[in-house]
């Protein structure tokens, strides 16, 4: 989305929210950059030699050619240009928050693949790579890498170094990812019975 003459899409939310008077220098979209967010992590997977992962941080040290942004970044922070995606997914395990979680999920996971099908090296991350980095990551791994469940699960937890992820973004493609690969594993089973409860 852009507008006359040469505002992108950031522009046009910055002009929107400044309107309604919820925008200033000092708060997104207009600063420069988010709050820090400790040591830069950016790992590569092993289902794919063209991603990596990690945390917003690393958006200042990645040498990967095409970014897909999960979180808010600053004005300085983005490329501006058709190689730096940005798939917003809200960090909440509230299911209003979301209109169409699964969705966003397979937007996500499509826009990490389109880039990576053009040949270029693709950073994927949110703020802290906590819930919504491995979340996309375990989606683009059933869905373009070949992995079926359990090999996703294990190797987006190998390539992050996390064992714990159990909230609302890591449980839909548990459930409907898993349905590109057929019956759903006894894992998946689990985890719909206890969303039930």
């Amino acid at each position: 989305m852009h507008g006359w003459p040469v505002q992108r899409e950031r522009d046009l939310i910055e002009l929107a929210l400044r309107s309604a008077g919820e925008c200033d220098v000092d708060t997104w979209p207009a600063r420069d950059h988010e709050i820090g967010f400790g040591t830069p992590l950016e790992v590569p997977v092993s289902w794919s030699d063209r991603l990596t992962v990690g945390n917003e941080a690393a958006l200042a040290t990645t040498n990967a050619t095409a970014v897909v942004s999960l979180s808010r970044i600053g004005r300085a922070e983005d490329r501006g240009t058709e190689k730096h995606a940005q798939a917003w997914l809200v960090d909440s395990d509230d299911p209003s928050s979301h209109t169409d979680l699964a969705l966003g999920l397979h937007d996500a996971a499509d826009a990490v693949e389109e880039l990576v099908r053009e040949g270029e090296t693709v950073f994927l991350h949110c703020v802290y790579a906590h819930h919504r980095t491995p979340s996309v990551a375990l989606f683009h791994a059933m869905k373009y890498g070949g992995l079926r469940e359990r090999d996703a699960v294990e190797a987006v937890r190998e390539a992050l170094g996390q064992n714990d992820f159990d909230d609302l973004l890591w449980r839909p493609h548990l459930r409907r990812g898993c349905h590109m690969h057929g019956d759903m594993s006894e894992f998946a089973h689990r985890q719909e019975r206890a969303s039930a409860r």
